[in-house]
């Protein structure tokens, strides 16, 4: 895999984390605004809520494929030895926000093979 090929699977890697941060951050602010008003406002999202629906849907089926490609990659990868591979798995199916990025830099990122 070229370099460049590794660093976007990289970012869609990173990309569920940042966007969970984002998203947490967005509710929270968006709550805060909402109920500091007197009456609270009603309208929370301020039509934000179909664009933040298709990110969220965009992001669900990314982290699925991301999971699918990474445990297939764990198990035909031979720098893994095959009594870990079905840890990965687990790690990668159960963890997979924060198993994704170590299992992408410890066996992609630093993959030599092309």
């Amino acid at each position: 895999m070229s370099k460049s090929a590794k660093l976007f699977v990289g970012f869609l890697t990173i990309w569920p984390l940042i966007y969970f941060i984002f998203f947490v951050l967005f509710i929270y602010f968006q709550f805060t605004k909402a109920f500091s008003t007197n009456p609270p406002s009603t309208d929370i999202l301020d039509g934000w809520l179909p664009g933040l629906f298709l990110v969220h849907f965009i992001t669900i089926f990314l982290i699925i494929g991301l999971i699918i490609s990474f445990i297939r990659n764990a198990n035909r990868n031979k720098l893994i030895a095959k009594s870990d591979r079905l840890a990965w798995a687990i790690m990668l199916f159960i963890g997979n926000m924060i198993a994704l990025p170590i299992y992408w830099y410890s066996y992609i990122w630093k993959d030599k093979r092309k």
